[in-house]
């Protein structure tokens, strides 16, 4: 079932392509007082559907306690593109 949802929620949607940092966390994020003065670690961008800052920003580094909270405040929220790639990601853990 959780595989014919998934199949179903992207046959369904069309995204605009967006170029996207891929990793974004907060270890690649550079700060000098207070204001943001630079973002590294460039290896996985590309152009990806608009989501897909959301969804990778959120399931980077799932150790790293204060940056969930904020990935909402800097990005839009897609709440059922995230779903849809914790399934993804359960049933393919390879990709």
């Amino acid at each position: 079932l959780e595989l014919d949802q998934l199949i179903t929620h992207h046959e369904k949607q069309e995204y605009p392509t967006r170029f996207t940092h891929g990793d974004l966390s907060s270890y690649n994020v550079l700060v000098r007082d207070g204001c943001i003065v630079g973002i590294i670690d460039w290896e996985m961008a590309g152009w990806y559907p608009e989501y897909w800052e959301y969804t990778s920003a959120w399931h980077v580094n799932p150790y790293d306690e204060l940056w969930r909270p904020e990935v909402e405040n800097i990005l839009d929220a897609y709440p059922a593109e995230l779903e849809m790639e914790r399934s993804r990601r359960k049933l393919f853990p390879m990709f």
